[in-house]
């Protein structure tokens, strides 16, 4: 039988703090779990909680991340043998609204992560998973010729006073955004303000 390292102990504690939070949030929402009840779940301890986590908001930080990370691999699975950057995009978008529905996703992430770690913390935490991974399909779709480049507009995120240029592109459909290529930047996900 082999013995368990101290590091594997670690792992577990934490992962079984983990896997109860996420049943807990799922089943009662963030505000209507403590951290007694996570411990009783966990079978765990104060002190193994605290040494993993400051509070329970970390415990929702960690839980997102969790998703973004599951998010990316599941991306991979989904364009798996799919050359087309625009069949890519449209695919991971597809199927990640479908995972969307799992009430796990639309409790803890969408609603508590959002709602307990604020805007602005939810979008840096979405952004380390996301940003880079859009930019390079949408360059990849432009040098393929399946989307067409627009001129770079600034856009704004509500409420974070972020700036940050993000290039509107459209498939090769040059009407559907050519005919307001300052109001709609495709993809950008940015609102229209003012």
């Amino acid at each position: 039988m082999t013995r368990r390292t101290q590091a594997d102990r670690r792992a577990a504690t934490r992962a079984a703090i983990l896997a109860a939070a996420r049943e807990l949030f799922t089943e009662h929402g963030y505000h209507g779990c403590s951290i007694d009840a996570i411990l009783n779940r966990a079978a765990s301890s104060k002190g193994a909680f605290y040494h993993h986590f400051s509070d329970k908001a970390a415990v929702l930080e960690a839980l997102l991340t969790d998703f973004e990370e599951e998010g990316v691999r599941r991306a991979r699975e989904w364009s798996a043998g799919i050359t087309s950057p625009l069949e890519i995009m449209r695919l991971s978008a597809r199927n990640l609204l479908d995972w969307c529905t799992d009430p796990y996703i639309r409790q803890v992430v969408l609603t508590d992560a959002l709602s307990v770690l604020g805007f602005t913390r939810w979008h840096q935490i979405d952004d380390r998973y996301t940003l880079d991974v859009l930019d390079q399909l949408l360059q990849r779709g432009i040098a393929a010729k399946e989307v067409r480049p627009l001129p770079s507009t600034p856009a704004r995120r509500p409420r974070t006073g972020s700036m940050a240029p993000l290039p509107c592109v459209s498939p090769t459909r040059p009407r559907r955004c050519a005919a307001k290529p300052a109001r709609t930047p495709a993809l950008s996900g940015s609102r229209r303000t003012g």
